[in-house]
């Protein structure tokens, strides 16, 4: 066989030679049935990727004691923070 050329699969029914045509090289890039098996194959990648990866950090805010407009004796101020966690 010439090298540079796709070969059959095995089973063609009908199939002379052992390379495949434009028409049927064309037939079989624009197969759904192929193009499934492709992005399968490529789901399978993406969800061993993202096992690998951290999950999306929590971010979260808290306030206490928040103080109105007038102080009421000592209360005068709040106190406020910030959290941010990652599990792995």
């Amino acid at each position: 066989a010439r090298q540079g050329l796709l070969r059959r699969p095995e089973g063609w029914a009908g199939a002379h030679g052992d390379t495949v045509t434009l028409q049927e090289s064309l037939a079989l890039a624009n197969n759904p049935r192929l193009q499934s098996v492709s992005w399968e194959g490529r789901a399978q990648e993406v969800r061993a990727l993202q096992a690998g990866l951290w999950p999306n950090p929590i971010l979260g805010t808290e306030t206490e004691d928040l103080s109105p407009k007038e102080p009421i004796g000592d209360f005068v101020d709040a106190s406020s923070g910030a959290t941010s966690t990652q599990h792995n």
